[in-house]
């Protein structure tokens, strides 16, 4: 049997919901441990332009959701979406409190320089 705690594992190759997963205990006593489900680059997924919208994003949500229900039962899941396309997102009143975007201006932000080989285009 193999250990869910001993590292983070990648998906099979093709799927467009998750590319990694990784499992953590909690550090609380009587908590669910947490299960992370990552979407690290969607180029492979449809997306119109070069943004990623609200809908788009609600719609991969729910995927998400609908697919990992069961794991939920067990763990506190949470889900985070790394992406290098702009993400155009009005105010959102309800936004997942399970659900990351970490977006191009993220990337660019925190990693700076380092964003900018092989993550982000270069900066016009």
């Amino acid at each position: 049997m193999v250990n869910i705690f001993s590292g983070v594992f990648v998906c099979r190759a093709g799927n467009a919901l998750i590319d990694y997963r990784a499992y953590f205990r909690s550090s609380i006593n009587g908590h669910k441990p947490v299960a992370l489900f990552f979407q690290a680059k969607h180029s492979g997924v449809q997306v119109a332009g070069n943004s990623v919208t609200l809908d788009w994003l609600m719609a991969w949500y729910n995927k998400c959701s609908d697919a990992f229900a069961k794991v939920a039962l067990e763990y506190r899941v949470g889900f985070v979406l790394v992406t290098n396309r702009v993400v155009t997102l009005p105010s959102v009143k309800n936004w997942p409190d399970n659900l990351l975007v970490i977006s191009r201006t993220e990337l660019s932000t925190y990693l700076g320089p380092l964003a900018h080989r092989g993550l982000l285009a270069k900066a016009e």
